[in-house]
């Protein structure tokens, strides 16, 4: 779609990725390109310009040894038996560059890098998991987030230094 207004022109073309593509890393490990959506826009106007592509086609593969997909069997959670389905985290972001090149990652959410592992076992043990909001904090640069984690058992962390006694 391509959009002209008084002093401004805009563009975006909405994309569907229909197969995918895996590159194996270390320790069993993948990250897989491809089948989803991938939405690209790009805009001039009294503000400049501005582009950005946001996909959902990145995922992190999990080692299918270590992590396995889990289904419902009997009414019970059991190990996916299909050899070839695995746990896929999926990584969606944007990326934007504007007049002056200059280049941003974009999360969608509210924080940056908040993913989620899906239910899936560990191993061959039944010890089924799963997380949400797991906050991927790639630079030192990144603010931690306001509310410090707490654990049920030990309530919120310490602080270092600080000792309870």
């Amino acid at each position: 779609m391509i959009v002209a207004e008084e002093g401004t022109l805009s563009a975006q073309l909405a994309l569907r990725v229909m197969d995918e593509l895996s590159f194996q890393l270390p320790l069993g490990f993948a990250f897989v390109l491809g089948a989803g959506p991938v939405v690209a826009s790009a805009s001039t106007g009294e503000d400049g310009f501005h582009a950005s592509v946001y996909t959902e086609v990145l995922k992190l593969r999990l080692p299918r040894s270590l992590f396995k997909p889990v289904v419902e069997q009997d009414g019970k959670p059991v190990a996916d038996p299909n050899p070839d389905h695995f746990v896929d985290i999926p990584l969606p972001l944007g990326v934007s560059i504007d007049g002056d090149f200059n280049i941003d990652i974009e999360w969608p959410g509210e924080s940056p890098g908040e993913l989620s592992l899906p239910r899936c076992m560990v191993g061959d043990s039944g010890v089924i998991i799963s997380a949400e909001n797991i906050l991927l904090r790639l630079s030192s640069n990144q603010e931690l987030p306001d509310t410090p984690a707490r654990s049920p058992r030990t309530g919120p962390p310490r602080s270092p230094g600080r000792s309870s006694g």
